[in-house]
């Protein structure tokens, strides 16, 4: 599976889920002017806007994400992308 597939399946699933939630993306790389790292494992991480911020993310800038990585993982897996 190619990048462009993996993310459309991953952005069907989240609308499926979540009920198609604003988000953004963003692309983790490697420091442009930094020769000392050998290789960077590169990545994409896709942050859905599911709630609306409150006093701790309004004063620190910080978003609180009330799933963790597994419970997300378990609720993607078990729907097929539409």
């Amino acid at each position: 599976m190619g990048l462009s597939e993996a993310m459309i399946a991953a952005l069907k699933k989240i609308k499926g889920v979540l009920d198609d939630p604003d988000y953004n993306f963003f692309i983790h790389t490697a420091p442009v002017k930094d020769g000392s790292k050998k290789y960077y494992h590169w990545h994409i991480e896709i942050l859905p806007k599911t709630s609306i911020w409150a006093g701790l993310e309004l004063g620190t800038g910080i978003e609180v994400v009330a799933v963790s990585p597994e419970g997300a993982t378990l609720e993607l897996i078990k729907i097929k992308p539409k």
